[in-house]
C-alpha cells in the first residue's frame, strides 16, 4: 500500500456532485480516466466517497446479526441491509465499508489491493447506483456508440460480444465512435434520455485476433486480465457533454437462428429487456428507478438482436440506415 495525504477527486455524473477522498494515489489516475467529466471543488458535493487504505482487515461491527439485516450476494460482495434500506454493510475480497444513502456518504476500508476496473466498479459505481436514481440518474451495464450528438446502447450478458460488436460497429461505419465498452450512467430528462458514458476500458477476448495488436497500440494500458478477458484503456473519447439515446440494442445469442434476426420492440417488451439486464442491490428508491426505466423504454426504441455466433454487423448497419465506411 502506498499510503499518501488524501487525495481528493471532484468528478459530475448527470446532476450528482460526487467527491472521492483516499489516502492512496495510485487509483487517481484511473479514476480520472474512467470519469470523464470534472466539477471544480468549489461546487456543492451531494456525494462522498471516502477510501481508506489499511494495513489490517477491519471488523465489521457485531451488531449485524442475522436477525437484524438480510444479506444478497453480488459481484463477490456481501450486502448487510435492513428493512428501511437506508444504510448497508458490505463485506467483499480486500475491502468492507458502509453505504449510508440518507447522508449520501460512503466510508470503505480497503486491506488489499484490488484491480483498478474492479477497484472503480464495487467502491464507487455500485454505492452511487443506490443513490443516483433520486437525481433521476441509472447506471446502466452496456457498450455506447456515438453517432455525431446521439448515443446507442447495446445491452448483453457477458461474453455476448457487446465489446467486439460495438468495436465492429465503430470500425466500419462512418459517423459511428465506440466511446464506452461496458458502462454508462443515463440521466433522464424531459422527453430525452442523456446518456453520460465512463471510459473503463476495451475488452477483448483471449481468443481474439486483435488483440496483441491493440496490447501494443497501448502498451501502458493494460488495466486487467482474468481467464477470459484483456481489458485496456486508451485516453478519454473528447466529449465536451452528454449524448441522447436513440436507440437500445439487447443481444441475445441463439442457436436456434441461422442468421442474424432483428426485432423492433414495443413498449412492453423493450421495458422487460431493460430490467431483465439491470437486477441490482435492494434499494430506497426502487420505485424510482422502476419509474426512471419505464421512461427510457417510452422515449427510445429499442432492438433484440438473436444470433448464433456473433451479430452480422452489416445487416445491423443496412437495418439502422448507417453509412458504410469500409
Amino acid at each position: 500500500m502506498r499510503a499518501v495525504s488524501n487525495v481528493y477527486i471532484y468528478k459530475k455524473i448527470g446532476g450528482m456532485n460526487l467527491c472521492i477522498v483516499m489516502n492512496n494515489n495510485f487509483y487517481e489516475e484511473f479514476i480520472n480516466k474512467f470519469l470523464i467529466f470534472n466539477v471544480s471543488n468549489s461546487s456543492d458535493i451531494q456525494c462522498k466517497i471516502k477510501i481508506n487504505f489499511m494495513k489490517k482487515r477491519k471488523i465489521q461491527d457485531q451488531s449485524l446479526s442475522i436477525l437484524k439485516y438480510s444479506k444478497i450476494e453480488l459481484k463477490n460482495a456481501y450486502y448487510y441491509y435492513n428493512k428501511n434500506l437506508e444504510e448497508y454493510f458490505v463485506e467483499g475480497f480486500g475491502f468492507s465499508g458502509n453505504i449510508n444513502v440518507i447522508k449520501q456518504e460512503v466510508n470503505w476500508f480497503v486491506y488489499e489491493m484490488i484491480d483498478p476496473r474492479t477497484f472503480f466498479h464495487l467502491l464507487i459505481l455500485d454505492p452511487v447506483s443506490l443513490i443516483s436514481p433520486y437525481y433521476n440518474l441509472l447506471i446502466g451495464h452496456g457498450a455506447v456508440i456515438r453517432e455525431n450528438n446521439d448515443a446507442h446502447v447495446i445491452f448483453g450478458q457477458s461474453m455476448a460480444g457487446k465489446s467486439t460488436i460495438s468495436r465492429l460497429i465503430s470500425e466500419q461505419y462512418m459517423e459511428m465512435n465506440k466511446i464506452s465498452d461496458d458502462t454508462f450512467a443515463l440521466a433522464v430528462e424531459d422527453n430525452s434520455m442523456a446518456i453520460i458514458p465512463f471510459n473503463t476500458g476495451d475488452g477483448y477476448l483471449k481468443s481474439s485476433s486483435d488483440i496483441k495488436r491493440e496490447l501494443e497500440k497501448k502498451k501502458n494500458g493494460l488495466i486487467l486480465e482474468n481467464e477470459k478477458k484483456i481489458y485496456v484503456i486508451d485516453e478519454p473519447d473528447s466529449i465536451v457533454d452528454s449524448l441522447v439515446l436513440k436507440n437500445s440494442f439487447f443481444l441475445k445469442k441463439d442457436i436456434s437462428v441461422n442468421d442474424t434476426e432483428i426485432t423492433k420492440l414495443n413498449t412492453t417488451h423493450y421495458f422487460k429487456e431493460l430490467l431483465e439486464f439491470h437486477a441490482s442491490i435492494p434499494s430506497l428508491y426502487t420505485k424510482k428507478k422502476f419509474q426512471l426505466w419505464k421512461l427510457i423504454s417510452n422515449y427510445s426504441q429499442g432492438y433484440l438482436i438473436r444470433y448464433k455466433d456473433l451479430c452480422d454487423v452489416k445487416r445491423l448497419g443496412e437495418a439502422m440506415r448507417w453509412k458504410y465506411e469500409k
